[in-house]
């Protein structure tokens, strides 16, 4: 792992650079480039789509979607049972893209306002587990140390292969009543799978995959739970759960494919391999010497665009000028500092 000691000075370091250079270790391609790359808009709303300028960039990922429901039975029109209350249904819309911020492809996901469920009708549990982040750093380093295989699996429509915990009707999405409406009938969906946004979504998709990584042989961590490890006479793999992403350290590669094709037995997923983008993290990964970078510029980039700031200019560390930093810390610490420090989660 990178010590980062470049960081670490008052030197002023070009964060953000306007010609950055390919990464050689990109495995997020596509031979199907999507049309206009550089058209980076993200709608709001379903209505937003309808401009011009956009409405062929999104609505061939909303019929994909809806698609992918009718594939899996996520849902079945029904005539809404009389008395019961239908709950509403809406459109996200995200741009995927790689470590590099270059665009992969445009999203759309059909969820549920899971606002509008109730406790005890519609769900019973909702807590879920994801890797916890010191968590993710330690496997970093361990990668680098032990020089292991490191690859990213998505889940495709992760939640909708787990059943709902209660019964619920939901309302047709914008856009495709014409694709559900039964003829003459006050037509609802009623919900087989789980969708995104419901309020046990998350649950339910984590009991469903913790059953399918202990049938497979994989043991959980007792301090992450969504730390498991394999053993076999290939090797050893360990992975690291967020939801529907799980990222792989294994101890040689080919106990790292055996784990993917066992995986994609039982789910449909996208086998990412050697990613360059993990969390949200880009990773550049020296393959000589084994060396593991990490950093944020996609999301700086991201965040300075979003309040206006992506012409300011960058300065010093943000400090008052003439601060003079210890480069180390006092042996024995002051008795004043001891007791500043007791009630610091430190």
């Amino acid at each position: 792992m990178n010590e980062g000691n470049e960081w670490a000075n008052d030197k002023l370091i070009p964060i953000i650079e306007d010609n950055d250079k390919d990464n050689t270790h990109t495995a997020l391609t596509t031979s199907n480039f999507p049309p206009e790359p550089n058209n980076l808009f993200i709608p709001d709303t379903f209505k937003d789509t309808f401009d011009q300028t956009c409405q062929h960039l999104w609505f061939p990922p909303m019929k994909n979607e809806i698609q992918h429901w009718d594939d899996r039975g996520v849902v079945t029109p029904v005539h809404c049972p009389e008395g019961v209350k239908t709950i509403k249904t809406n459109w996200v819309f995200d741009l995927k893209l790689n470590g590099s911020g270059k665009l992969i492809k445009r999203r759309a996901r059909g969820i549920v306002k899971g606002f509008t469920q109730r406790l005890g009708e519609h769900y019973f549990e909702s807590f879920s587990a994801v890797v916890r982040c010191d968590s993710v750093r330690v496997l970093f380093a361990i990668i680098a140390a032990h020089r292991l295989d490191f690859w990213l699996v998505d889940f495709v429509g992760a939640f909708l292969n787990a059943k709902p915990q209660g019964k619920n009707y939901l309302k047709i999405p914008e856009g495709f009543k014409n694709h559900y409406t039964i003829p003459s009938v006050d037509t609802a969906l009623k919900m087989n799978l789980n969708l995104y946004g419901t309020m046990d979504g998350a649950n339910n998709w984590f009991r469903e995959l913790n059953k399918t990584f202990n049938d497979l042989g994989h043991h959980q961590y007792r301090a992450d739970p969504c730390i498991r490890v394999h053993h076999s006479d290939l090797g050893y793999t360990i992975t690291s759960t967020y939801t529907d992403d799980i990222a792989g350290r294994s101890s040689t590669h080919a106990v790292g494919v055996k784990v993917r094709k066992d995986l994609a037995k039982a789910y449909e997923i996208t086998d990412l391999s050697c990613p360059d983008k993990c969390l949200g993290m880009s990773v550049l990964v020296d393959d000589q010497t084994g060396d593991i970078s990490l950093h944020q510029k996609t999301l700086i980039r991201k965040i300075l665009d979003t309040f206006g700031m992506s012409e300011a200019k960058p300065k010093y560390t943000p400090l008052p000028p003439n601060v003079n930093l210890s480069d180390s810390q006092p042996v024995p610490i002051p008795n004043k500092d001891e007791m500043f420090m007791q009630d610091k989660d430190y």
